[in-house]
C-alpha cells in the first residue's frame, strides 16, 4: 500500500473527514486531498505528527509494502457512515430550531408540577389537596404532551446521533451558523444561570421574614417559578448547540463519545424513567412535595459523575 492509500485507510477507520483530519493536523483540506491522491507528500514533521495522531509507526506510513495488518493492531471492520450534505444539515438544524422551544418548556412545567400540591397546603384541606394532585397531573401531561406531540423525526435525523461523514463544505458552513448563533447562546445560557442563582432569593425572604407557613409556602412557589424559566433558557439553547456539536463531533458528540453512547442510551432512559417513578411515589405517598423535588437535580448529578468516571475509564484504558 502506498502512503496516500494507508492515509485514506486510517482517516476513514477513524471516522473523520478529510476536514476534520486537517483542523486536527493544523493544514488545509486541499493539503489532504492532495496527501490522499498522491499528488503529494507531507514534510517529515507532518508524517511523525500522522503516526502519533493514528498511533502508527513511520516505518508503516512509508514502507509501500506494509499492510496495515503488519502494524501490529487488530484492525476492526471499517463502518459505513452516513453521508451528510449542506442541506440535511440545514434541515437537521432548523428542525432542532423549532423542536427546542417544546423540549424547555417540556421540561419547566415539570418543574411547575410540584407547585399545586405546594399551595394546596395553605388551604390544608382534603378538597385542596385533591385538587392539587389533579392540576399537578394536568401540568405533567401536558408537559409530555409536548415532548411526544407533533411531526417525528426524519428517520435522516436520527443519523446524527451516530458517526457521520460530511460533504465538503459542510463544517465550514456550520461552523459560521454557530459562530453567528453564539452570542444568542451566551445570552440565553446567562439568563438562565443568572435566573437559577437568583431564585433562591423568594425562598431565602419568605423563610427569614417569619410570617408563617402560607407566606414560606408561597415564597417556595415563587422559587420553583424562577428554577423554571432559567432552566426553559438553559434547555432550550443546549438542544440547539447539542446539535451543531452533532454535526461537527466536537464537544460532547466527539465520533469516540457517539459510539460509546450507543450502550448508554438505553441506560439512561431506563436510569431517569426509574427516578421519575421514584419521584412520583416517594410524592404521592409523603406529600411533601416541597422537598422531593430534590431528587432531580440530585440525579443529574449522579449521572454526571458516573458518566465522567466511565469515560476516564475509557481514556484510561485507550492510553
Amino acid at each position: 500500500m502506498l502512503f496516500s492509500e494507508k492515509l485514506v485507510y486510517l482517516r476513514k477507520k477513524s471516522g473523520l473527514t478529510q476536514e476534520a483530519l486537517a483542523e486536527a493536523l493544523g493544514v488545509s483540506r486541499q493539503s489532504v486531498s492532495k496527501w490522499e491522491a498522491a499528488g503529494a507528500m507531507p514534510e517529515m514533521a507532518k508524517i511523525i505528527e500522522i503516526s502519533k495522531y493514528f498511533h502508527v509507526s513511520t516505518d508503516f506510513l512509508l514502507l509501500d509494502s506494509m499492510d496495515p495488518s503488519e502494524d501490529g493492531e487488530d484492525q476492526p471492520a471499517e463502518e459505513a457512515l452516513s453521508s451528510v450534505a449542506l442541506e440535511d444539515a440545514d434541515a437537521y438544524m432548523n428542525y432542532l430550531a423549532g423542536r427546542a422551544p417544546k423540549v424547555a418548556l417540556a421540561v419547566s412545567l415539570f418543574i411547575l408540577s410540584a407547585i399545586p400540591p405546594i399551595l394546596a397546603d395553605i388551604a390544608d384541606t382534603d378538597a385542596a389537596s385533591t385538587l392539587g394532585i389533579i392540576a399537578t397531573l394536568a401540568v405533567v401531561a401536558v408537559g409530555v404532551f409536548l415532548l411526544v406531540y407533533g411531526p417525528k423525526m426524519p428517520d435522516d435525523f436520527e443519523s446524527f446521533d451516530e458517526p457521520v461523514d460530511t460533504a465538503y463544505g459542510v463544517d465550514g458552513a456550520v461552523k459560521k451558523r454557530k459562530e453567528n448563533y453564539a452570542p444568542l447562546h451566551s445570552r440565553r445560557l446567562s439568563a438562565g444561570i443568572i435566573l437559577c442563582i437568583l431564585s433562591a432569593a423568594p425562598m431565602l425572604f419568605s423563610s427569614a421574614a417569619g410570617r408563617g407557613d402560607a407566606f414560606t409556602t408561597t415564597g417556595f412557589a415563587t422559587t420553583l417559578c424562577i428554577v423554571a424559566a432559567g432552566v426553559f433558557f438553559i434547555v432550550r439553547t443546549s438542544v440547539i448547540e447539542a446539535g451543531f456539536d452533532k454535526i461537527l463531533e466536537q464537544g460532547d458528540y466527539t465520533r469516540r463519545k457517539k459510539i460509546a453512547r450507543r450502550r448508554t442510551v438505553p441506560i439512561q432512559r431506563a436510569y431517569y424513567l426509574s427516578v421519575l417513578l421514584i419521584y412520583l411515589a416517594l410524592s404521592f405517598y409523603t406529600n411533601k412535595w416541597q422537598w422531593t423535588w430534590i431528587i432531580w437535580p440530585v440525579a443529574a448529578l449522579v449521572n454526571v459523575i458516573c458518566r465522567s468516571i466511565a469515560e476516564s475509564i475509557r481514556a484510561f484504558d485507550e492510553d
